[in-house]
C-alpha cells in the first residue's frame, strides 16, 4: 500500500516540502559530515537507455566529489514490487554505464535510517542512522568515525 507523504514542521522549517523525512536525514548527515563539491536532493539526472533514448530520472540524493558522481537511492516498501524492481535495476545499470556510482539504501537493510519516516529520533538513534550510512558509503567518501556532537544536538530530526 502506498502512503501519502505530508511534509512535517521540521521539513517546512528547513524550507523543503517535497522530500521524505528519511531522505532529508541522509542529506543532512552528508551535508554536515562529508566532503563534497556538489550536493543535491531530488536531482533530475539524464541517462541513455539501450535504444539510445535520453531519459530523465529523479534520484533521491546526488553528490559529486573529486572521485566522481555518486547517486543515493532510498528504497522503501514500494520498491519491493517486482515491476518496480525491474525498473530500478535497469535505471541502476544505465546510471552506472554513464559513470555514476549508484548506492541503494534499502529499508530492510538499514532500519535506523528509515526509522525517521515514523517519528523524530533520539540522539542514540541518530547515531545509529549515521553509522549505518557511514558503513554503506565507506570507501566512496570520507566521513568521521563518529558523528559530530554539534550535529547531534542541532539536527532537525532530533526528538527533544
Amino acid at each position: 500500500m502506498k502512503s501519502r507523504f505530508i511534509a512535517n514542521s521540521a521539513m517546512r522549517k528547513a524550507g523543503n516540502t517535497k522530500n521524505r523525512p528519511e531522505e532529508l536525514l541522509v542529506f543532512e548527515i552528508i551535508k554536515y559530515h562529508a566532503t563534497y563539491n556538489k550536493l543535491d536532493s531530488q536531482r533530475n539526472i539524464k541517462y541513455t537507455n539501450e535504444q539510445g533514448v535520453i531519459k530523465d530520472s529523479f534520484v533521491d540524493i546526488y553528490f559529486k566529489d573529486k572521485f566522481g558522481e555518486i547517486v543515493l537511492r532510498l528504497m522503501g516498501e514500494y520498491h519491493d514490487e517486482l515491476r518496480q524492481q525491474r525498473k530500478d535495476l535497469l535505471q541502476s545499470e544505465y546510471l552506472q554505464r554513464d559513470l555514476y556510482k549508484v548506492i541503494d539504501i534499502w529499508y530492510w537493510d538499514r532500519p535506523g535510517i528509515f526509522l525517521r519516516r515514523e517519528r523524530k529520533m533520539y540522539p542514540g538513534e541518530l547515531e545509529t542512522a549515521y553509522n549505518e550510512l557511514r558503513s554503506l558509503i565507506e570507501g566512496l567518501i570520507w566521513m568521521p568515525p563518529k558523528p559530530s556532537m554539534e550535529w547531534l544536538s542541532q539536527s532537525l530530526h532530533r526528538k527533544v
